[in-house]
């Protein structure tokens, strides 16, 4: 499937969602907070550099989430939050163009006790073409994409006709790796 056709199923779906959300109300109510003081329901932030869309329940992310560039007007992040964690599969797409960057699914707790990160997905990501550049699992403290993040056992890399190139054996990043004196 072509990116753009890809990133405008994925506008189209949120936008759905959020149609059959706001036919409860003749008027959707957006940014509201509910008795306790927190988030609920549809909330749009805006400013320079995004313009994100996001649901909220009793103050924790919850729902499907975008982010649009206000510049290109092009989709960059399309995915879901279950109490205020990233489920389901991620699709992160290039603001200039568009295209497909990455993608990341699997989210869970870190199975490496070795390292200091606590979660791990897996990402993919890929060519301007569509086809795999590469894949395996990363590992990030507490957010996949601002925090730092490592790649972690066997990656696999692809030429951009698709083909196996290799696959190497990733070692946890070494800034964030458990030293043998903190554990004493």
């Amino acid at each position: 499937m072509h990116m753009k056709s890809l990133q405008a199923l994925f506008l189209l779906l949120f936008l759905g969602i959020h149609c059959v959300i706001a036919q409860e109300n003749s008027v959707p109510k957006v940014n509201q907070l509910n008795e306790k003081g927190n988030r609920e329901g549809l909330w749009i932030e805006e400013n320079d550099l995004y313009r994100r869309f996001s649901y909220y329940h009793d103050g924790k992310l919850n729902g499907p989430y975008c982010s649009i560039s206000p510049i290109t007007n092009c989709v960059e992040v399309v995915g879901e939050f279950k109490n205020d964690k990233y489920s389901g599969v991620w699709y992160y797409f290039l603001h200039i163009d568009g295209a497909l960057a990455f993608s990341l699914k699997d989210f869970k707790k870190c199975e490496h006790p070795e390292t200091n990160y606590v979660y791990q997905c897996y990402c993919v990501d890929y060519y301007p073409n569509g086809n795999k550049q590469r894949e395996g699992i990363w590992l990030f403290v507490d957010n996949p994409i601002t925090d730092a993040t490592s790649e972690y056992g066997k990656w696999k890399y692809y030429n951009e006709d698709g083909s196996l190139k290799e696959i190497k054996e990733e070692k946890v990043h070494e800034l964030l790796k458990v030293s043998d004196s903190s554990q004493e």
